[in-house]
């Protein structure tokens, strides 16, 4: 969504400054609308890698995209590298979050093991949630560039890297506060609303890995905020029998029997905590299970209903990696739907980092639910050597190989607990030593007999429907080498691993040659004159250049 302008120059100042912090500005006013704008307004333009958020999966209705920071910051004074994207988003406390992101070239060609430095509670950002990452503690922002804490990740074959974050155990370490919940996920700024740390509880994160003009990398902020949610306005009534107490508020509390409750404020102190509702006498009254006895003195008690994360069935999609069975704007098609699932190909021993979204009827996020992960399915002629686990807090996953014996049973059963956005991750090694020859296009229908291993993630015990996603695995082809030797007025060109691929060759004095070899070694002679000699061979996108002074 677009915020308002107005809204945003009268606190501009203040949290600019806490997002790049001062040490990004050193000359003078060069754009109109930047405060501190560098010396050199171009040098983004051009990112040298792109960083993108893939999971959680945030759009304008489940976050609050910031259009205005993303121009400011990359258009109107080049902070960062162009195309990054700013989301925040609403996180219940207590709940844990697994941020997976991709790294690719500008050609959008997965960058495998990479380096990936997650900073968190970034430098200046006046982050004040006591997350830890990967089972490492961030400090809160200090008022420098420094973060508070910088966390290393690699990513797998497929450029994706993920990090754990962990829900601080309070809000007030670093001196801030637990809101309210928001009144819905898209709900005003929290920025807008809570200009002060003092009245927030959020961790700000930034993906690195050449520089924050060089990378075009997508800012993620999590806002923590009270999970439970108040209710029937104030409290105007308590009384107990010593067994059963009933509170009565002001308006009208929703309640039903078997709701979760928090009662504070309460006098007597007795009737306050977290109960479970046995009974609703009025719309304005409830009753459970309680010790307390005599009326409500003194002022008014709060009443918040915790939230029921349960779900009768959830709709699964892949989120990691990113597959698509059409041509989109987000990229060409990289994947072939097969019976009962999506079928895409990976390298002979690859490891690959999965995640898995659950999603209820209302699309909203089936949250804190345990989940199974069940590897080579039953029944699937999945025959894949393979091991996966479940990545812990620690963003460290322990596989369990899979039982090949297995036909008419999943080789392998994982069993773990959604995250706040109803993600479930995991890895997924392959073992084997020897497959089928890289598929002619990444869409090519899979072949008869390849080994492939055919995986599904399901909310335990209840009704999922979703794609099955099936890896189907390939020997790539050894890499195309180049030589160039000199004897005498002869030029030997050699090509290996090169077969069928039309490949050039310049030689100074001579007519450009245009070779396809037949074999996978081949070699090609040329008779030149004396002279500096220069050749220049081009095969398979590889290129060799070599100078001879030819007597």
């Amino acid at each position: 969504m677009s915020l308002n302008t107005k809204k945003f120059v009268a606190f501009a100042a203040t949290v600019l400054l806490s997002i790049v912090g001062v040490g990004a500005v050193s000359a003078p006013a060069q754009a109109a609308d930047c405060p501190y704008p560098v010396e050199n307004q171009a040098a983004n333009d051009n990112p040298k890698t792109n960083i993108r958020l893939i999971s959680p999966s945030l759009t304008d209705s489940n976050s609050i995209r910031r259009y205005d920071f993303e121009s400011q910051f990359t258009n109107d004074c080049d902070w960062f590298g162009v195309g990054m994207r700013f989301n925040q988003a609403y996180v219940p406390f207590g709940l844990k979050t697994n941020l997976v992101f991709q790294a690719t070239t500008p050609a959008g060609v997965p960058m495998a093991n990479t380096k990936v430095t997650l900073r968190a509670n970034k430098g200046y950002s006046n982050s004040n949630a006591a997350v830890r990452v990967n089972g490492i503690k961030a400090r809160p922002a200090p008022s420098n560039a420094s973060d508070g804490a910088n966390v290393v990740g690699t990513t797998d074959s497929n450029g994706v890297v993920i990090f754990v974050i962990e829900s601080p155990a309070d809000c007030e370490a670093y001196g801030g506060i637990l809101p309210d919940a928001p009144a819905s996920a898209g709900a005003d700024t929290p920025n807008d609303r809570n200009q002060s740390p003092l009245t927030d509880c959020y961790s700000q994160f930034l993906p690195s890995i050449t520089g924050e003009k060089t990378d075009s990398a997508d800012f993620l902020e999590l806002h923590y905020h009270d999970p439970n949610v108040a209710t029937g306005g104030d409290t105007t009534a308590a009384a107990g029998t010593g067994t059963l107490a009933t509170i009565t508020t002001t308006t009208a509390h929703n309640l039903s029997v078997g709701s979760r409750v928090v009662v504070s404020g309460v006098t007597p102190d007795g009737y306050n905590g977290t109960y479970t509702v046995t009974n609703v006498p009025t719309a304005k009254s409830f009753s459970f299970a309680s010790d307390a006895t005599g009326p409500q003195t003194g002022k008014a008690g709060v009443v918040k209903v915790i939230p029921d994360y349960s779900a009768t069935d959830a709709s699964i999609s892949v989120l990691a990696p990113t597959l698509r069975v059409v041509d989109s704007e987000a990229g060409k098609t990289n994947a072939v739907e097969v019976d009962g699932g999506v079928a895409t190909y990976s390298v002979l021993g690859s490891k690959q980092i999965i995640a898995f979204q659950a999603l209820k009827d209302d699309l909203s996020y089936a949250r804190n639910m345990p989940v199974t992960v069940r590897i080579n399915l039953a029944n699937s002629g999945a025959n894949a050597k393979v091991s996966a686990g479940l990545f812990a807090n620690s963003g460290l996953a322990m596989p369990t190989p899979a039982d090949a014996t297995k036909t008419a049973q999943d080789q392998l059963v994982l069993n773990g607990t959604t995250d706040a956005f109803g993600v479930v991750t995991f890895t997924l090694n392959n073992t084997d030593t020897t497959a089928a020859a890289a598929p002619a296009t990444p869409t090519s229908p899979p072949a008869a007999g390849s080994k492939y291993a055919r995986v599904f993630a399901e909310i335990t015990g209840k009704v999922n429907t979703g794609s099955q996603l099936e890896f189907h695995y390939y020997k790539p082809a050894p890499p195309t080498s180049i030589a160039i030797a000199a004897s005498g007025r002869k030029i030997t060109v050699t090509l290996t691993n090169a077969k069928a691929k039309k490949s050039t060759v310049a030689i100074t004095g001579l007519k450009t040659a245009t070779v396809t070899p037949a074999a996978d070694k081949k070699a090609y002679s040329y008779t030149v004159k004396k002279g500096k000699i220069t050749v220049k061979v081009v095969s398979n996108g590889k290129t060799l250049t070599k100078v001879f002074t030819v007597k």
